[in-house]
């Protein structure tokens, strides 16, 4: 997708809101619970705004937002963040892009991305695509806790000039969030590790501040990086197709060879693997977050017959889709 910033007239909403409200404005509070200084939030979409949920944790000065939905329109949305609180946000599925007050290039943030707004940038315009999933997890935390923990005075946490940048997500962060997302724990155990998991963040966070690039090696450039992610980009904005390597590999301009050796070593999986495993998670998505019948979902990631990709969904999931959207 060609990254540029849309027209405002597209957008859905245009009101002010404050970091960690948006829920009260696209969806409705369903549950709430209080266990033991921790807070649980469920909201569910008004369907004229979607389908899907934003589940919110709240404890001792921290805020973890998941948000997992499908917009019918594009969301325009002002946004307010405290002075003194700092925000990252990970974007798992879709895009948003993130326009700060007081001028800058946009953040563009989509597939598989991250950013973090430091301590002291307060306001600005946010837009959620819409007509495509959206997973985000969005964790602000208070300067108290920053300096409960040491972390008061790390210079990337405070206001500075040059912007925001924005960075892929690596596997080893992947696997944290999910982890936060996942977890059964309740009450004080789940408070205690969802906060271990947020420090381990941040250990990245300060680590690939000082050493941004680490793809790189002796043998794998820049350009060959940028070609790979090209690769990866090209199997997720394309689910509905099954790209063999051959093809793949003269879309990005990149022999076979070098496309399925630097594919594993960067994400962690083979080509074929990281397109089923994308491809699986789309189909859990859209049997979550619509209505759409079975046999068109499988056409969504490039089955043709709806038999082979309930074969395949059941090897990924261990139930046939009907049963697992049974079970939400």
């Amino acid at each position: 997708m060609e990254k540029k910033r849309r027209d405002k007239k597209t957008a859905a909403i245009q009101e002010e809101i404050g970091i960690g409200t948006l829920e009260d404005r696209i969806a409705v509070l369903e549950e709430q619970i209080t266990e033991m200084g921790l807070v649980r939030e469920e909201y569910r979409l008004m369907p004229v705004m979607g389908r899907g949920a934003i589940i919110k944790y709240i404890f001792n000065g921290v805020e973890v937002v998941f948000c997992r939905f499908l917009l019918k329109e594009d969301l325009l949305v002002y946004y307010q963040k405290p002075m003194d609180l700092l925000q990252l946000t990970f974007v798992q599925e879709g895009e948003m892009i993130l326009s700060m007050k007081g001028g800058g290039a946009d953040i563009i943030c989509e597939n598989q991305e991250s950013f973090f707004v430091p301590i002291g940038e307060a306001s600005g315009e946010r837009r959620i695509s819409g007509g495509k999933i959206f997973k985000e997890v969005v964790i602000g935390l208070s300067t108290d806790f920053l300096k409960n923990h040491g972390l008061g005075d790390v210079p990337i946490f405070k206001k500075t000039k040059g912007g925001n940048t924005v960075s892929p997500l690596t596997v080893d962060l992947l696997a944290l969030l999910g982890a936060m997302e996942s977890s059964g724990h309740h009450g004080i155990a789940k408070q205690l590790f969802l906060q271990a998991k947020i420090l381990e963040i941040l250990v990245m966070q300060i680590t690939n501040h000082k050493k941004p690039v680490r793809l790189d090696t002796p043998k794998a450039n820049t350009e060959m990086v940028k070609r790979l992610y090209e690769a990866r980009r090209l199997i997720m904005d394309n689910l509905d197709e099954n790209f063999s390597i051959k093809v793949l590999s003269k879309k990005v301009l990149l022999n076979e060879y070098l496309l399925k050796k630097e594919f594993k070593r960067i994400f962690g999986d083979s080509v074929n693997a990281f397109g089923r495993n994308e491809k699986m998670k789309h189909a859990k998505n859209l049997l979550q977050a619509t209505q759409l019948p079975i046999y068109q979902i499988a056409e969504e990631v490039g089955y043709k017959n709806a038999t082979h990709f309930s074969v395949a969904f059941k090897r990924f999931t261990g139930d046939i889709p009907k049963k697992y959207r049974s079970r939400l």
